[in-house]
């Protein structure tokens, strides 16, 4: 299905699925959950800690749910289990959004990549739109430092539109918790433990052992869980911390929770800087 065909297929259904209730795209979809938007930030100069949990900045699913990282702490320890937010699109602004898909031309690409500002600007983010087709292909691209210098290339611009478009939703829509399907667990080295509260080391959570996670990163081991050890699991990281540590045996580890979202790829090792 060609890009154009799809927009006006979304948009359609959008208008038409409005009045009753049904999600923008969903019969298009046998999964009202099926990813058609991704917006995530990759790089930049953070800890590796940070890097490994970023949760995408929007995800937009066919039943019309934005999904988005609330507001947190502000200051450290924050929460271990990092909290997702829901809102719906409606159909006009979905109908805004596609249209702002097609003029950036993302179903013609597999990946493209704007570095202009890399020679201007360091220590920045790398903002990667993907699009999801009828069919779940993903189309990327990304914009090395977006919105902090201008650029030659109409998609940059374009992609700034989109982000804003998603902002105001996710800004001014009722949200909900984001429940999710999937837990992201990462354990890690016990890194920073002066700071952790005095007494806050707790016993090993997990079914499987550290040294069966698989290791990722610089250190750090991943798995995720669904179900009832994904539900059993939630409940037991609500009130633990960033710096909580978990024992097992003689050595203590950090972990890092959260829901993942349509679309994502679990345990994905971070994107470098920039």
């Amino acid at each position: 299905m060609g890009m154009r065909t799809f927009v006006a297929f979304l948009a359609a259904f959008a208008l038409m699925t409005a009045a009753c209730g049904g999600g923008v795209g969903s019969r298009l979809f046998d999964d009202p959950d099926a990813p058609v938007l991704q917006v995530r930030s990759e790089g930049g100069f953070a800890p590796a800690m940070f890097l490994l949990n970023r949760a995408p900045r929007y995800a937009l699913t066919a039943g019309g749910d934005l999904i988005f990282e609330g507001p947190g702490p502000g200051a450290f320890p924050g929460p271990m289990l990092i909290g997702l937010q829901a809102t719906r699109v409606d159909a006009v602004t979905m109908e805004q959004i596609l249209e702002v898909v097609d003029a950036m031309g993302l179903a013609g690409i597999d990946f493209e990549a704007n570095t202009e500002a890399s020679s201007r600007v360091a220590d920045a983010t790398t903002e990667v739109v993907t699009f999801f087709d009828a069919e779940g292909r993903p189309h990327r691209f990304s914009v090395y430092a977006l919105g902090l210098v201008s650029s030659s290339d109409p998609r940059v611009a374009r992609f700034e539109e989109l982000a804003a478009l998603l902002e105001g939703v996710a800004a001014s829509g009722a949200a909900v918790p984001y429940v999710g399907q999937r837990l992201q667990v990462w354990v890690g080295p016990a890194e920073g433990s002066a700071e952790r509260p005095v007494g806050d080391v707790r016993d090993w959570p997990l079914p499987e052992a550290f040294d069966d996670l698989v290791p990722v990163f610089a250190g750090w081991r991943c798995t995720t869980y669904e179900g009832a050890e994904r539900d059993r699991l939630v409940e037991l990281f609500s009130d633990a911390t960033q710096a909580t540590r978990w024992r097992s045996g003689d050595a203590e580890y950090t972990m890092l929770a959260r829901p993942l979202v349509p679309g994502e790829e679990p345990c994905a090792a971070p994107a470098g800087p920039g």
